[in-house]
């Protein structure tokens, strides 16, 4: 949500897509991810399947 809302985000829904999987550098977690924007006309929805990269600790630090 912080990286969003300064482009126009009103609402930020991100949801699990499945197991954790083990990769190269760590543990990856695939999440849905919808950011609807507020744009003139209306609201744009932008929705993506992206993954989260978990250390050890599984805490999260990269999204790809």
């Amino acid at each position: 949500m912080a990286a969003a809302k300064p482009l126009g985000a009103v609402r930020v829904y991100a949801a699990s897509a499945g197991s954790l999987r083990q990769g190269r550098g760590g543990l990856n977690a695939p999440i849905e991810v919808r950011i609807d924007y507020e744009r003139q006309g209306g609201i744009e929805v932008r929705q993506a399947r992206v993954g989260c990269r978990l250390n050890a600790a599984g805490m999260v630090v990269a999204v790809i």
